[in-house]
């Protein structure tokens, strides 16, 4: 019983990553394909960054090698594209990774053309805590234990902003002001 509830954890995170990466790699294509609706699927909203569909794609990727059994992988890439996102934040500076790919052209109010949302940010440094956390403690219950409760933090940042887009509640999509997390992150 206990064996088949855990293939069912692995063919959920396994579905979900699948999704995470098909979307990533869509709004990938569209900021150079120049398809603006894939990018800011509702335009009050905010928009996925390249950096942040970029930091999806390595966490997809680093996810499916975890899940294959590798333990190293592509975590680097995610991890420091947002902890210099939230560096910029706080330090109010812009030090170019921000449209390093592309030229920003869909506009929203940002701290920064390009620049991936605080919430966003955050959420992303902590799925690659996440996986680190998995990938070298996995036999320890404590370790579990924290990754579920970085999980259930990734969650509730997500779900957090779906409702602000959903009743237009300003503050849960975005952090004081600063950019929207995107409904499709």
């Amino acid at each position: 019983m206990a064996r088949e509830s855990s293939h069912r954890i692995l063919y959920l995170a396994a579905f979900c990553t699948a999704i995470s990466i098909a979307v990533a790699t869509a709004v990938l294509l569209a900021w150079y394909a120049e398809w603006p609706r894939i990018i800011q699927p509702l335009p009050q909203s905010g928009f996925m960054a390249f950096n942040t569909a970029l930091s999806l794609l390595f966490l997809g990727i680093a996810t499916i090698l975890l899940l294959t059994g590798y333990r190293r992988g592509a975590i680097i890439p995610p991890a420091l594209l947002s902890l210099a996102t939230l560096a910029e934040y706080l330090f109010d500076a812009n030090i170019g990774m921000d449209e390093f790919f592309v030229r920003a052209y869909v506009t929203h109010p940002t701290a920064a053309p390009g620049r991936s949302a605080p919430n966003t940010s955050v959420a992303i440094f902590l799925g690659c805590v996440t996986i680190v956390n998995y990938a070298i403690f996995r036999r320890h219950v404590a370790q579990l234990i924290f990754s579920q409760m970085l999980a259930v933090a990734i969650l509730t940042a997500a779900v957090s902003a779906m409702v602000g887009h959903a009743i237009r509640l300003e503050p849960l999509a975005g952090w004081y002001g600063l950019t929207h997390m995107a409904p499709h992150t």
